[in-house]
């Protein structure tokens, strides 16, 4: 009878990967705001590679060689680059070039964050993505976006960096009444 009850709950098996990877996706804006932030783009990279170099550094003991990570690089549109071995990331975002970023003239959190995760879903295993922005979006929906990711279990970490001001803006305007 207890074998019935529990039929009912339409039970699911689920089958874990043999191996227990981790695939990290690094989401960097490479908007116009933030390349003309102070030091520009090549700042923003070299604090990356900092970043990720001593995050690696103390997970080196724990980190199997099977780890993955992938970069994405967002504007306008969304590129993604080729996925690499975990601790090889701070010399591939060092290596990073104009070929590697996508164009930037708009900030597209919204569609990088959906990208990220539909690379994380075809990496199977756990995965988490690292978000670097100054977070000023010119399209909606990235709320949305990070709460679909949080539903779906993955994590989303937030390197902020301070962009620069728009190159045009409106102080003032006469309009008649």
């Amino acid at each position: 009878l207890a074998c019935f009850g529990a039929a009912g709950w339409n039970p699911t098996i689920v089958e874990r990967p043999e191996v227990d990877t981790v695939h990290l996706v690094i989401v960097m804006d490479v908007s116009n705001s933030l390349q003309r932030a102070e030091g520009g783009w090549e700042a923003v990279r070299d604090r990356t590679v900092e970043w990720i170099s001593n995050a690696l550094s103390n997970m080196l003991s724990i980190t199997p060689e099977q780890d993955q990570g992938t970069i994405l690089t967002f504007g306008r549109t969304v590129r993604v680059l080729p996925t690499v071995p975990l601790v090889d990331l701070p010399n591939r975002i060092s290596r990073m070039d104009n070929a590697d970023l996508a164009p930037g003239d708009a900030t597209q959190i919204a569609e990088a964050l959906i990208e990220a995760g539909r690379v994380l879903g075809r990496s199977g295993g756990r995965g988490a993505i690292l978000l670097i922005s100054d977070g000023n979006q010119t399209a909606l929906g990235a709320e949305e976006a990070a709460q679909d990711l949080a539903q779906r279990g993955i994590p989303i970490y937030v390197m902020p960096r301070e962009g620069a001001a728009p190159a045009l803006a409106i102080v003032a305007a006469d309009l008649p009444r």
